[in-house]
């Protein structure tokens, strides 16, 4: 008897064990992340550079001297051509008589929301694919793994381009396509995590006390990942919003009659040895805003290896 009663409490330490290690990712480590960032120059930059970014795409409406679409009939010289710096348009006009410095801002707007929104389904998606796919091996793995590598064959820009063109034009389209381009890449990355963390104690524990495979996935092995699909998210945006881009500017993304960074590089790109500024604007706007949310995710990256 007296074997059987030490054995109770020897039995119950890797649950305990179980229980810190699985959720290592607790408020003091975010914490501690965070202020690792914070003392990043380069990522300090670049959440700056976001924070002004995403304030001015949120009061678009309200700090936007003029809407966007409106065509100002003294909005071109002439001769047809667009107006320069003047004290109505402040960077000026495009080709149809738009204020150039509203139609940035609401682009700024889109973009950032198209390029948002498409990074959080890809964060449900390939963190629930590359879970599933890596605790619960088997047919799943075959089934979830064999297809994004059929998606991870192709070039991206080529993928998009072809989902684009079955889709057709509009946000919600461009969205999905973002999205769909996104998502295997991290799939593949949380698999090859969850391949490792499933054969920790901790997880063996949780499995030994009776734990379902849904309560192990959400509490044990996805706070693990947590880092990698945070670091890969961040970066994400940035190549999210490079899509975007080229995927208006290439007439398969926004419509032209919408505001968007590509779209006003598409419509500018014919002027751009007369009137260069029309171009330079969006395209410094894109890689302004590509390179604050690279510089986030590598500070991030760092932060996060450092923890572990």
């Amino acid at each position: 008897m007296e074997h059987g009663e030490a054995a109770i409490p020897n039995s119950t330490a890797p649950a305990t064990g179980a229980a810190v290690d699985a959720h290592e990712f607790v408020p003091n480590r975010r914490a501690s992340v965070l202020n690792q960032l914070l003392r990043d120059p380069g990522a300090l930059a670049g959440i700056i550079v976001i924070v002004i970014f995403v304030t001015l795409a949120i009061l678009a409406p309200l700090v936007s001297p003029h809407n966007p679409n409106f065509v100002f009939d003294d909005g071109t010289d002439n001769n047809g051509n667009p107006l320069g710096h003047t004290a109505k348009f402040l960077l000026g006009t495009d080709p149809g008589g738009r204020d150039v410095l509203s139609r940035l801002l609401w682009g700024g707007r889109t973009s950032l929301a198209i390029a948002g929104v498409a990074m959080v389904m890809t964060a449900v998606v390939g963190v629930a694919a590359g879970c599933l796919a890596g605790y619960l091996r088997g047919w799943v793995d075959v089934l979830l793994m064999r297809g994004t590598d059929v998606l991870l064959s192709f070039p991206p820009v080529l993928l998009a381009m072809a989902l684009a063109a079955a889709f057709g034009n509009g946000i919600q389209s461009v969205v999905v396509v973002v999205a769909a381009v996104a998502w295997p890449p991290l799939a593949r990355t949380v698999y090859a995590q969850v391949l490792t963390i499933r054969e920790r104690e901790f997880v063996e524990a949780a499995r030994a006390l009776g734990a379902g495979n849904l309560r192990i996935l959400r509490h044990h092995i996805a706070p693990q990942v947590l880092p990698v699909v945070l670091v890969y998210t961040t970066l994400g945006v940035a190549t999210a919003v490079s899509l975007e881009s080229t995927l208006s500017f290439l007439g398969l993304g926004i419509p032209s009659t919408d505001n968007s960074w590509g779209v006003m590089i598409n419509i500018a790109l014919d002027y751009y040895r007369s009137d260069p500024p029309l171009l330079f604007y969006p395209a410094a706007a894109i890689i302004i805003t590509v390179l604050a949310f690279t510089l986030v995710g590598e500070g991030l990256r760092r932060a996060t290896s450092a923890r572990d």
